[in-house]
């Protein structure tokens, strides 16, 4: 076996079984839902788990269609009934608080929904499901207004990349920001980033792990406006959006609820009982350890319903599973994760792969 894996991994050139690996990152929170609240009674908590449980259900479909659907709106009215738990914070006052011409509430209340409860909602729904390993987002941003032409800092005075990092967070999208280092400036001007020059910024996103770029341009005007031009690029293709606004929340949400509808589109999953199956086969489960933290990866799979162990011959474990997807599916969701990395195989040059199994190594 050791002789004859040695030759398929010399081999990968040859492999007629190949994934494409995308990087994907663990999204946090994404049952969690704050809003503000006038008090602590009861009343108000259950005003606010109607508000909070829309969001959470757009974050984990990753569609906001989901919110036509006529279950989703009856289940929403009962949100309290999924719930985990709830806890209440004092709102800290905001000095610009009336900017908006909005009461400022004395508190928040934490809404953290029964993940379970919610995923059960969306299947009875026949609506997607989005895993929460998500493919990443490299997020590129250029500001030109009065002070010049820059990228925005951690610390920026705009505090521009948290306004996109929040609002990410809110549909559940992970970003990857660019380090812009002595090496990508050689590679990438900021000239030729406001230029949108695709062939340089398509080098220069070459050095990271995300499945898209995001490209935006903010152009701040003398009457204190924004105009925004932003570019999307997927998959060998691109969008694009322009935008004016006042607050750059306002410009930066759309273009970013746009990115997780589309990444949605391609990567969610609308279960179905079609009783389908795959035989997978992990190499390299050396210790009880790795068996268990394995089975909690498939059981975590979204296209995945049964496990079921077959066999074990040495380090090798054989096994079942039954599948709420097509068998393309589950192996796109396995690529956007590195713990199973797969194992090329040459046709007829292993009795393993017989069966059709789909063959990974445990990392």
């Amino acid at each position: 076996m050791f002789i004859t894996r040695l030759l398929l991994l010399c081999g990968m050139a040859l492999s007629t079984v190949l994934v494409t690996s995308v990087a994907a990152s663990p999204v946090d929170n994404l049952y969690v839902e704050s809003v503000p609240v006038a008090d602590q009674q009861a009343t108000a908590r259950n005003e606010a788990a109607t508000i909070g449980m829309a969001p959470v259900l757009v974050r984990v479909s990753g569609s906001s269609t989901v919110l036509l659907n006529s279950g989703i709106q009856r289940a929403i009215k009962k949100a309290s009934r999924y719930l985990n738990k709830f806890s209440y914070q004092k709102t800290p006052l905001r000095p610009d608080h009336t900017a908006k011409g909005a009461e400022q509430l004395p508190y928040s209340l934490e809404l953290q929904f029964r993940k379970p409860a919610i995923l059960n909602l969306l299947r009875a729904s026949n609506e997607p499901i989005w895993a929460e390993n998500r493919p990443a987002t490299l997020m590129w941003l250029v500001v030109d207004d009065l002070t010049g032409r820059r990228l925005p800092a951690d610390d920026d005075e705009t505090e521009l990349r948290q306004i996109v990092e929040a609002s990410a967070a809110r549909r559940g999208l992970p970003l990857v920001w660019p380090v812009y280092d002595l090496q990508e400036q050689a590679t990438l001007s900021l000239d030729s980033l406001w230029a949108a020059d695709s062939k340089m910024i398509e080098l220069a996103s070459q050095r990271y792990d995300a499945v898209g770029s995001l490209l935006g341009r903010l152009l701040g005007t003398s009457d204190g406006k924004w105009r925004v031009a932003w570019e999307y690029s997927f998959n060998g293709a691109s969008t694009y959006w322009d935008s004016e606004c006042e607050m750059l929340d306002d410009c930066v949400a759309g273009p970013i609820a746009a990115v997780a509808e589309l990444l949605s589109s391609r990567y969610a999953l609308i279960s179905t009982d079609q009783g389908n199956i795959a035989k997978v086969k992990v190499e390299g489960i050396s210790s009880f350890e790795d068996y268990g933290s394995l089975l909690f990866y498939f059981e975590d799979l979204i296209a995945v319903s049964d496990v079921a162990l077959d066999s074990i011959n040495g380090d090798v474990f054989e096994f079942t599973l039954g599948l709420t997807a097509d068998r393309a599916k589950l192996e796109e969701l396995i690529s956007l994760n590195k713990r199973l990395l797969l194992v090329p195989t040459i046709q007829g040059s292993d009795e393993a792969i017989s069966d059709n199994s789909l063959v990974y190594q445990w990392r």
